[in-house]
């Protein structure tokens, strides 16, 4: 026996599907002002077509009234209006509208009044509910003009009707507006919803009694006429400069005015609209490349991101397209077949017109370019037609200044030589210009792809330079050892030591790290500060375990200039000098401090710490700190665990340790605002501290050796 199928219909809760539509369906409720004006436009558009006893003396107009009394709004036209029926059929049917069967029927007559058509989809009133209570719509219809009727919803299963009175055929929509829409009911905050939505709408839309309406100032291309084919194109280019600056207050440094383009498939897209380019940009911050769409002259999207290549990051528009779709909400675009015909369309006349531009009006080309300098070379990258029209005209930072890189050939001919590493930039590029070589810094978005890409295209040797490159520096052998005392006194300073000849001579030594050093000397900071927890912390011990970095090389290797005659001079004082090792810590601090990694503001002070103790030891000062006591500095209390803001006022209570020690602790904190426990634990430290007996300030050595034992006793921790 055959399974019985029952046919049940669906039911819909009107009330929530409204809900929904309305208040779902659009994402910014001033956009139900523009359904309300879309919906008016049509309704003139019909009656022009449809009417015809008032076909050629018809003006057609849009009046947008604010009772302020009674928080309402309303929206007039004088259109075709609606008859009984047609209410019935499309104003109380959801997702069937009047206009896209209209437009359909034009269509299919090849009749161009198809395209000022805008709505599709016939849920544009449902956006009233966004805004509105209740909505009242009174019309009268020209096909029977002595009749009209009111439409009154308020959101639920029913509406009423009923007759009325119109005094002339159109429509008057009022809306009772709830209380997060009354901001409608200020004409300042109106004006400009309106201008913005239907600025290009060729029906005049005015504001209550204003004798100007808001859409008084339409687009060049609006009033084109057929002559204007004949228009110089310089003329034509100024005028659409012109408009664009007064729109975006901006003068803009080019302008493509858009025409009708076709598919591949031969159809012609009508297409209307500029391209310009704005006079700067910043790479991640002051970007383009997206346009502003119209579609039969009423705002779509004011940021269309995908209409324009990738690359075109520097270039800004406005397109005006009634091919292209909007989707349900007419918020955005659909990325159908046109929308890639257009899309292709568009890349091509940009193409065209940069190539016009570098080959006919080259300083203007060069202005771009260079206006837009970091973008165009990112993306130029992943353009090669782009790419070699601006390969010869952006500019790198180099050693000699800003360079287009056939200047910097002429400086360096042959090849090219850049650096991307920002461990050590300053001691690097004064390395390299004393080899009378031109560097590139290449640190910037994009800029090492772009000269690998440009050495490849053009076979440009590319090398990159590092500042411990072999070349920069010659061995020098000792084997009378007369530099033996003064390696041994900078090694004693915590650094691996290398004796070697380079240029420039006045340099008498620099600390060197090898590649990736700071990152991974951040990364091991951060673990030692307990900043990664679980898997992070994993993944991070994992990456550093693969290193495998020695940890004495990290620290930064000295390099000697055997050729520096003041490093000479201190060689051949000797130990015995008093001041041999006084000259050396200076020099060995500034080594630190000119190669400005993995410095923290600790060893900053560690470093102007130690070169104010040499040269007070040199100029024979005492330091201020009475005999048989010990100064009390910052750089101490920070390497026993305080901070930084609290080492330096404790350090400016208390000269001495003793001064320290002797005072009552639990007063200190107090007046100090410092963790009495914290605070008695660092007197207890330092009453144990080996600068109590001998009379010498921590070291950075010292300060290092410290916060390593103490990372190491951490991680001992977290493992058990």
């Amino acid at each position: 026996m055959p399974e019985e199928i029952e046919i049940l219909p669906v039911d819909i809760h009107l009330p929530g599907l409204l809900k929904v539509l309305g208040e779902h369906l659009y994402s910014d409720p001033r956009v139900a002002v523009r359904e309300l004006i879309q919906n008016a436009h049509d309704s003139c558009v019909r009656r022009r077509q449809e009417d015809t006893h008032v076909a050629r003396e018809y003006t057609p107009k849009i009046t947008v009234s604010i009772d302020s009394a009674n928080q309402q709004l309303l929206i007039e036209d004088n259109g075709s209006g609606l008859t009984r029926d047609e209410i019935t059929v499309f104003l109380a049917t959801v997702g069937r509208g009047y206009t896209r069967e209209l437009r359909e029927r034009l269509g299919n007559a090849r009749r161009e009044e198809a395209l000022d058509l805008i709505g599709m989809f016939g849920l544009g009133l449902l956006s009233s509910f966004m805004i509105a209570s209740r909505i009242e719509i009174t019309t009268c219809s020209y096909q029977a003009p002595t009749e009209a009727w009111r439409w009154i919803s308020e959101g639920g299963q029913s509406y009423a009707l009923r007759q009325a009175t119109r005094a002339a055929v159109g429509t008057t929509v009022l809306l009772d507006l709830r209380e997060d829409a009354r901001f409608l009911l200020d004409a300042s905050i109106l004006r400009p919803v309106l201008k913005s939505y239907a600025a290009f709408l060729p029906i005049p839309i005015y504001v209550g009694e204003d004798a100007t309406p808001v859409n008084n100032a339409p687009a060049p291309w609006l009033v084109d006429s057929d002559d204007d084919d004949e228009e110089p194109r310089v003329a034509r280019t100024a005028r659409y400069m012109a408009w664009i600056e007064e729109r975006t207050s901006v003068r803009p440094l080019t302008v493509l005015p858009l025409s009708d383009v076709r598919a591949e498939d031969g159809t012609l897209i009508p297409l209307r609209g500029v391209l310009f380019v704005p006079p700067r940009s910043i790479v991640s911050i002051q970007e383009y490349g997206d346009v502003t769409v119209y579609v039969r002259h009423m705002l779509i999207t004011e940021r269309e991101r995908d209409l324009l290549p990738a690359w075109a990051r520097f270039v800004s528009g406005i397109i005006d397209c009634p091919s292209l779709n909007p989707t349900a909400s007419r918020e955005t675009l659909r990325h159908d077949e046109l929308f890639a015909a257009v899309q292709a369309a568009l890349e091509k006349a940009l193409f065209a017109h940069f190539e016009h531009l570098a080959d006919h009006a080259p300083l203007d080309w060069q202005a771009i370019v260079q206006a837009h300098n970091d973008l165009i070379k990112g993306w130029s990258v992943r353009a090669p037609e782009l790419f070699t029209r601006v390969a010869d005209l952006v500019s790198f930072k180099t050693s000699r200044g800003e360079l287009t890189l056939p200047e910097y050939l002429r400086e360096n001919p042959g090849r090219i030589f850049y650096y991307d590493n920002e461990d050590g930039v300053t001691q690097a590029l004064a390395l390299f210009e004393a080899r009378r070589l031109a560097v590139i810094d290449a640190r910037w978005f994009a800029d090492t792809a772009f000269l690998k890409a440009y050495g490849q295209i053009y076979g440009v040797p590319v090398e990159e330079l590092t500042p411990s490159a072999s070349y920069l520096f010659a061995p020098v052998e000792d084997p009378e050892q007369r530099w033996q005392a003064l390696v041994e006194a900078c090694r004693a300073e915590g650094f691996p030591v290398r004796l070697l000849a380079y240029e420039p001579e006045h340099l008498p030594m620099i600390l060197l790290y090898p590649a990736g050093a700071q990152k991974i000397r951040r990364a091991q900071h951060n673990m030692e500060e307990g900043r990664f927890v679980g898997p992070i912390r994993s993944l991070v011990r994992g990456f550093l375990e693969r290193q495998q970095v020695d940890e004495a090389v990290m620290k930064g290797v000295l390099h000697l200039n055997a050729r520096n005659p003041l490093l000479r001079r201190i060689r051949d004082l000797g130990p015995a000098h008093p001041g041999f090792t006084a000259l050396l810590s200076i020099l060995v601090a500034n080594a630190r401090m000119f190669a400005g990694q993995n410095l923290s503001a600790q060893d900053a002070i560690a470093c102007f710490e130690q070169i104010n103790t040499a040269l007070s030891s040199l100029a024979g000062l005492d330091g201020g700190v009475p005999d048989g006591q010990h100064a009390l500095t910052s750089v101490m209390l920070t390497s026993l665990g305080l901070h930084p803001e609290a080492a330096g006022r404790l350090s400016a209570e208390y000269e001495t340790v003793e001064g320290l020690l002797a005072a009552n602790v639990q007063q200190v904190a107090e007046r100090l605002r410092i963790s009495p426990l914290l605070l008695a634990t660092i007197c207890e430290e330092l009453r144990r501290q080996p600068a109590t007996q001998t009379g010498s300030i921590l070291s950075l050595t010292d300060a290092r050796n410290t916060r390593a034992t103490r990372a190491h006793e951490e991680e001992n921790n977290d493992a058990q």
